[in-house]
């Protein structure tokens, strides 16, 4: 994302944030600072639910989708739905408010203005659920059939509240309205999440008005789902592995063109890692010729040629060891790096025959995804996409030698090593090509 787009962006955000903020502790003084919990045969605290949050936060189910995507499953309905029936809404706001702000700070990746505005939405969203149940259950039984479409109501609005908010932020960054179109696409995104959220968290609040050890069952049915899910991702994730690397290696093993050879690489790179850009720092090819800069993104292709000191100062910025690692974005990142990624960015080296440094292939995250910024285990798949790299790349290179030593030895033998100029053999081949053009055209 350009500057001029993160700036709109982050306007967009802040804005909204300040309303739904606004929202939020305007209805939480109006309807909400004294009320108290609904008689019932269970008491969920605060503490409970803001584990529960955290849970969800931390442990969404996944199921990948397209190239760097992937549904997300997050249940933050559920827990939502119990303390609507059995918590204090104050708590309920409050509890939902810290499983998502210690979320945001242990395990996602979030700017200061983009943390904001999820505890804003977070908290309207809530407040917005209480007041809505409450007022369609009125003196109704909260477990029955109007506390049932109470407690569908009030998710609803949850989740309308969300996607209402959202389509503001595309609104305010594009400064116009996206449109019915784009709006549907919006809530056609989470409304399977969302359906599958209201369904467990009204059975699962019904259940626990008689059976209040219910929830043993529904959190050790959570944990199989959670694990199947994760098993699951990574046999897919694997799976896609191999198949990258097999076309990769179909895809060079037979090439000898190093840009060829160089577009493969990166396009590997991006599909294996997810990745929005792949970039590939290569050395000088030659005496007096410049470092290459390649990138591969959503845009297309583009090639950089880059000084042959300032290429040595960047590997060693990104390589201090010869070993596939996260980049310090702050701290370790050369300029074009942070200018293409703010979230994440990955690192590892390209080697020669003799084991030096060579360039180095980096790729970077740059939107958010549900699947998770790089990891540990990401930086090892790189690593060992780049030493199969290095093998093409140096024969590549090899092979780009060669055909420069081929020309300079067939310019020397039709030039004069002194002047430059084109010498006899050289007249005597041009004349002879000519005379038989003549002679075929009569």
């Amino acid at each position: 994302m350009s500057g001029d787009g993160a700036r709109s962006g982050h306007r967009s955000l802040a804005v909204v944030g300040v309303a739904a903020a606004a929202l939020a502790s305007g209805t939480w003084a109006l309807a909400l600072r004294d009320a108290a919990r609904l008689d019932g045969t269970l008491d969920v605290t605060g503490p409970q639910l803001a584990i529960a949050f955290l849970a969800c936060e931390v442990f969404a189910l996944r199921v990948e989708r397209t190239y760097g995507e992937s549904y997300g499953f997050n249940l933050a309905l559920v827990p939502l739905a119990v303390g609507l029936v059995y918590a204090v809404p104050t708590e309920v706001v409050l509890a939902r408010l810290a499983g998502v702000a210690v979320a945001l700070a242990l395990v996602r990746i979030r700017s200061p203005i983009e943390a904001a505005y999820e505890l804003a939405i977070h908290a309207a969203q809530t407040v917005v659920a209480v007041v809505v149940f409450r007022f369609v259950l009125g003196e109704a039984d909260p477990v029955g059939v109007q506390g049932a479409f109470a407690l569908l109501a009030g998710l609803a609005a949850s989740f309308l509240l969300a996607v209402g908010a959202l389509a503001g932020v595309v609104a305010l960054a594009m400064r116009r309205w996206p449109g019915r179109r784009a709006v549907g696409v919006i809530a056609r995104t989470g409304a399977v999440a969302a359906l599958l959220n209201a369904a467990i968290g009204i059975g699962l609040a019904s259940a626990l008005w008689e059976h209040p050890h219910v929830w043993l069952l529904v959190t050790a049915m959570a944990v199989a789902c959670l694990a199947c899910n994760r098993i699951y991702r990574g046999l897919a994730h694997r799976y896609k592995g191999l198949e990258t690397h097999y076309e990769f290696v179909s895809s060079v093993v037979r090439s000898t063109d190093l840009t060829e050879i160089m577009q493969s690489v990166l396009a590997a790179a991006r599909k294996l890692l997810r990745a929005n850009d792949a970039v590939l720092l290569l050395r000088s090819t030659g005496e007096g010729e410049p470092a290459l800069r390649v990138r591969l993104g959503d845009a297309g292709s583009e090639l950089v040629e880059v000084a042959p000191s300032q290429h040595a100062a960047e590997v060693r910025a990104l390589m201090p060891r010869a070993e596939a690692r996260r980049v310090d974005l702050a701290t370790e990142a050369p300029p074009w790096l942070r200018d293409l990624t703010a979230i994440a960015a990955l690192a590892a080296p390209i080697t020669g025959t003799d084991r030096s440094v060579v360039g180095v292939l980096v790729v970077t995250q740059t939107k958010r995804k549900a699947v998770g910024s790089f990891g540990e285990a990401d930086a090892a798949l790189l690593g060992s996409l780049a030493a199969q790299a290095s093998v093409a790349i140096e024969n590549g290179l090899l092979f780009h030698a060669l055909e420069r030593e081929a020309a300079e030895r067939a310019h020397q033998a039709t030039h004069d090593p002194l002047t430059g100029l084109p010498n006899r053999r050289l007249l005597t081949e041009v004349l002879a090509e000519a005379l038989e053009r003549a002679y075929a055209n009569h």
